[in-house]
């Protein structure tokens, strides 16, 4: 912090808007930030992925359909809305289709540019098979829901 009248060990606040694009609330309101909303894209489910979605929120705290939503409806947050420096995503062009990763799961989903539309096409684990063997490490405590997860959905 340079040119601050503070004393050493005084307190500093580092306040940024909320933006649920961004953020874990989707449905929060962002002030100023709803302004700018550009583009909108269509965002739809397919019935595979409706069906995962279904499973993983009566087994767990996770809203995959809304973080889809906020992540790929928009088209203000970059010029591009599939712009690969976003760290969460990864987008083949050439076969238009991208995966979302939301947490240690991903999202797989196919996009029609001039629709202007992005279809949620289902739901993987972010674990490979050797890392859900039992006795494996689980840093996020959430190996035994990946496990049931593909047990269902084979």
């Amino acid at each position: 912090v340079d040119e601050a009248d503070l004393l050493n060990g005084t307190p500093v606040l580092d306040i940024k808007p909320y933006i649920p694009m961004a953020d874990a609330f989707p449905d929060a309101k962002a002030g100023w930030v709803e302004e700018q909303v550009g583009d909108l894209w269509t965002v739809e489910m397919s019935d595979d992925f409706s069906a995962q979605h279904r499973w993983i929120v009566e087994h767990s705290d996770f809203d995959l359909e809304s973080f889809a939503q906020v992540q790929l409806s928009r088209g203000n947050f970059s010029k591009d809305v599939f712009d690969s420096s976003r760290r969460r995503l990864t987008v083949d062009t050439s076969a238009h289709t991208g995966v979302l990763a939301y947490r240690t799961f991903r999202i797989h989903f196919s996009y029609d540019e001039p629709a202007r539309c992005v279809l949620l096409q289902r739901i993987g684990s972010g674990y490979s098979a050797e890392d859900l063997k039992l006795g494996a490490e689980d840093k996020y405590g959430d190996k035994d829901l990946h496990r049931a997860f593909n047990l269902n959905f084979k």
